[in-house]
Protein backbone atom coordinates (compact mmCIF):
# COMPACT_ATOMS: atom_id res chain seq x y z
CA UNK A 1 0.00 0.00 0.00
CA UNK A 2 2.64 2.68 0.69
CA UNK A 3 4.68 1.62 -2.46
CA UNK A 4 1.67 1.60 -4.64
CA UNK A 5 0.62 5.36 -2.42
CA UNK A 6 3.81 6.94 -3.24
CA UNK A 7 3.57 5.89 -6.65
CA UNK A 8 0.01 7.95 -7.00
CA UNK A 9 1.27 10.83 -5.54
CA UNK A 10 4.49 11.32 -7.45
CA UNK A 11 2.10 10.72 -10.60
CA UNK A 12 -1.19 12.72 -9.65
CA UNK A 13 1.05 15.57 -8.19
CA UNK A 14 4.52 15.76 -9.86
CA UNK A 15 6.47 15.28 -6.66
CA UNK A 16 10.60 14.15 -7.11
CA UNK A 17 12.21 13.60 -4.21
CA UNK A 18 11.18 12.35 -0.93
CA UNK A 19 13.64 13.61 0.85
CA UNK A 20 12.57 16.48 2.39
CA UNK A 21 9.04 14.77 3.28
CA UNK A 22 8.27 13.85 7.07
CA UNK A 23 6.23 10.58 7.70
CA UNK A 24 3.93 10.17 10.96
CA UNK A 25 3.01 6.36 10.45
CA UNK A 26 -0.33 6.42 13.05
CA UNK A 27 -1.44 4.26 15.57
CA UNK A 28 -2.25 0.85 14.67
CA UNK A 29 -2.06 -2.92 15.68
CA UNK A 30 1.47 -3.82 16.97
CA UNK A 31 3.42 -6.55 16.74
CA UNK A 32 2.89 -7.64 20.24
CA UNK A 33 -1.06 -8.27 19.13
CA UNK A 34 -0.81 -8.89 15.55
CA UNK A 35 -0.90 -12.76 14.96
CA UNK A 36 -0.73 -13.53 10.95
CA UNK A 37 -0.47 -17.00 9.57
CA UNK A 38 2.83 -18.29 8.27
CA UNK A 39 2.16 -17.27 4.55
CA UNK A 40 3.46 -13.99 5.66
CA UNK A 41 7.06 -14.87 6.70
CA UNK A 42 7.42 -15.60 2.67
CA UNK A 43 6.85 -12.02 1.66
CA UNK A 44 7.21 -9.82 5.19
CA UNK A 45 10.08 -12.16 6.91
CA UNK A 46 11.67 -9.32 7.92
CA UNK A 47 8.95 -7.58 10.04
CA UNK A 48 7.78 -10.63 11.25
CA UNK A 49 8.48 -12.47 14.47
CA UNK A 50 7.67 -15.91 15.70
CA UNK A 51 7.26 -16.96 18.81
CA UNK A 52 6.95 -20.95 19.37
CA UNK A 53 4.37 -22.11 16.55
CA UNK A 54 3.07 -18.55 16.13
CA UNK A 55 3.78 -15.93 14.02
CA UNK A 56 3.56 -11.97 14.15
CA UNK A 57 3.34 -8.93 12.32
CA UNK A 58 5.24 -5.09 12.79
CA UNK A 59 3.35 -2.86 10.77
CA UNK A 60 5.26 -0.20 11.65
CA UNK A 61 8.07 -1.88 10.82
CA UNK A 62 7.22 -3.05 7.34
CA UNK A 63 5.77 0.67 6.68
CA UNK A 64 9.68 2.30 7.68
CA UNK A 65 11.38 -0.53 5.65
CA UNK A 66 9.31 0.93 2.76
CA UNK A 67 9.87 4.44 2.84
CA UNK A 68 13.20 3.62 3.72
CA UNK A 69 13.32 1.66 0.10
CA UNK A 70 11.70 4.31 -1.74
CA UNK A 71 14.37 7.30 -0.35
CA UNK A 72 13.33 8.42 2.76
CA UNK A 73 15.29 9.38 5.46
CA UNK A 74 15.11 7.73 8.30
CA UNK A 75 15.29 11.01 10.34
CA UNK A 76 11.72 11.76 8.96
CA UNK A 77 10.08 8.93 9.87
CA UNK A 78 8.41 8.50 12.96
CA UNK A 79 5.20 6.25 14.61
CA UNK A 80 3.39 6.01 17.55
CA UNK A 81 4.01 3.47 20.12
CA UNK A 82 0.54 2.76 20.61
CA UNK A 83 -0.81 -0.45 19.87
CA UNK A 84 -4.73 -0.28 18.88
CA UNK A 85 -5.23 -3.88 20.05
CA UNK A 86 -3.59 -3.25 23.49
CA UNK A 87 -2.27 0.18 24.92
CA UNK A 88 -5.53 2.32 24.86
CA UNK A 89 -9.19 1.39 25.32
CA UNK A 90 -9.89 5.13 23.35
CA UNK A 91 -8.26 3.63 19.65
CA UNK A 92 -10.93 1.61 18.08
CA UNK A 93 -9.11 -2.19 16.96
CA UNK A 94 -11.45 -4.56 15.21
CA UNK A 95 -9.01 -7.46 15.99
CA UNK A 96 -9.76 -6.74 19.69
CA UNK A 97 -12.86 -5.51 20.26
CA UNK A 98 -14.82 -6.34 16.51
CA UNK A 99 -15.72 -2.35 16.86
CA UNK A 100 -17.13 -0.62 13.19
CA UNK A 101 -15.27 2.23 14.06
CA UNK A 102 -12.42 2.93 11.98
CA UNK A 103 -9.16 5.58 12.21
CA UNK A 104 -8.48 7.87 9.33
CA UNK A 105 -5.01 8.23 7.55
CA UNK A 106 -4.28 11.49 5.40
CA UNK A 107 -1.52 12.94 3.39
CA UNK A 108 -0.66 17.21 3.55
CA UNK A 109 0.70 18.90 0.85
CA UNK A 110 2.03 22.32 2.52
Amino acid sequence: IVTKTIEILKSNLGLGSLKDFVFFIMPCIHVCCYEVGKEFLEWAKDSCYVKGDKVFFDIPKFINDELIKLGVSEDNIFYSPLCTSCSSPNLPSYRATKTEERMISFVWND
